[in-house]
Order: C-alpha cells, then structure tokens, then sequence
C-alpha cells in the first residue's frame, strides 16, 4: 500500500518514518528507515538511510535500488510453502486443530492484496484478472484458487517437491520420480529376497512375503552375485 502524505505551512521537524508489518501480521509498527526498510536498498550508506528521498514502491526507479538479502526471500519461502504443506496433509479425527489454524491465517494474510480487476486482452476485450503486490502473494492466492477447484498440494515421496493434484491417489509430482522410486523399492525388494534365501527360507515363502511372482523371485536369486550360493543346501532344494 502506498500513501503520500503532503504537509505546508510550519509543520515543524518530523523524523522521516515508515509503517511496516510483518509478512504474516498485519499490525503495522511505525519505525525509522534505517531499523528494517533501509537494509532493502543496499547501495545507501548507512548515513543516507534515514534521510533519502525514497522512491515510490513498483516504480522502475524503485525495483532498481531495491534488493531482498538471501536469507529474507528463504524464510518467505519457508512460511508459504509450510502453511501449504500443513493444509495439503488431512486433519485428524477432531477437525483442524491450531497449526491448521494458524497456516489458514498465514495463507490469507499473504494473498489478502490480491485484487481482482478488469482489463484490455490482446484484441481490445476487457477480461478479468487477478493483480498482486508480490510473488509470494501471487503463490498464496494460486494456492486458493487451486482449494477452489478441488487440487490438493502433496509432497512427492520421492524428491519431496510439493505438487499440485485433483487426483488423492497421486504420490509423484512427475513421471521420472514414479519411475525412480519403483526402481528404488524394486532393488529394495531384491536385497531382501537375497537375505531371506540366505537365512533359508524357500523361494514361495520369500515371493509370498514380498508379494512377487515366485517366477520374479527365482529371477533375482539366479543373478550374478546372489547371496543365495551362500543358502544352506537344504533351502535350496525348496520351492
């Protein structure tokens, strides 16, 4: 939000101040430039940072001098995408409890300066469309509309990536992953098997605990290098 504030006459010696909240609070706290707003803009000197005539914000002088310290971008980040991650999982047996609560409040504070406004498409129509003050509120409103319209965000249990799915079966944000991670419990499955005709269980027995064809278990047993030559002969003669 911006305000211009224009006093004449003696208006007195005022030190300059900004109004400031945080990403998830909207109480706004009235403090000098130099304590939170300065350290945006890198390029002023200490000095400078309480008494330089600051562009107004979305200008194209303004997105020059500003600039987010790493470390400021990774906790706004972390606060989206963990509001996210707490509502995307079900709630328990009484309801939403306080983390869902307050991941709820946290998505709404971000996209509360989302706007929905009118305007011209490439051929003079008018369309709507929704207009936001930065990135992280953008995400938070596409996190809404996606509720909307019934798209859940899961984790893909193989690489951790949030993802966006209508579908409740879904566990991969992508093809490669699935792919990955049936590979991964497949050689799983093959070491286990190996351990089992070690200790001497027979073939059906393994192929009926891992839930395999019998024909799939001989298969990883006969590969180089099994561990089943290691199996007392006695298991061995079983199938």
């Amino acid at each position: 939000m911006i305000q211009t504030q224009e006093i004449s006459g003696d208006a007195g010696e005022e030190k300059a101040s900004v109004l400031i909240h945080g990403l998830n609070d909207l109480t706004l706290v009235e403090e000098a430039p130099s304590k939170t707003w300065g350290r945006f803009f890198p390029s002023l000197s200490l000095g400078r940072r309480d008494t330089f005539s600051y562009p107004p914000p979305y200008t194209d002088e303004f997105c020059r001098l500003y600039a987010e310290r790493l470390g400021d971008f990774c906790n706004a980040a972390k606060l989206l995408a963990g509001a996210m991650e707490r509502l995307g999982r079900p709630f328990g047996e009484n309801g939403p409890g306080l983390e869902e609560t307050q991941a709820l409040d946290t998505i709404n504070l971000l996209c509360r300066p989302v706007a929905s406004v009118l305007d011209f498409d490439a051929n003079g129509r008018l369309v709507p469309r929704r207009e936001a003050p930065s990135l992280l509120a953008s995400f938070a409103e596409m996190f809404v509309q996606d509720q909307a319209y019934g798209r859940r965000v899961l984790q893909c249990v193989c690489c951790g990536t949030p993802f966006v799915s209508s579908a409740y079966q879904a566990r991969y944000c992508k093809l490669n992953c699935r792919l990955l991670e049936q590979k991964r419990r497949l050689r799983l499955q093959m070491k286990t098997a190996k351990e089992f005709r070690a200790q001497g269980q027979s073939i059906r027995q393994i192929s009926a605990t891992l839930g395999q064809p019998v024909a799939m278990v001989k298969g990883w047993l006969a590969k180089k290098g099994s561990s089943s030559k290691r199996a007392p002969p006695s298991s061995l003669a079983r199938v």
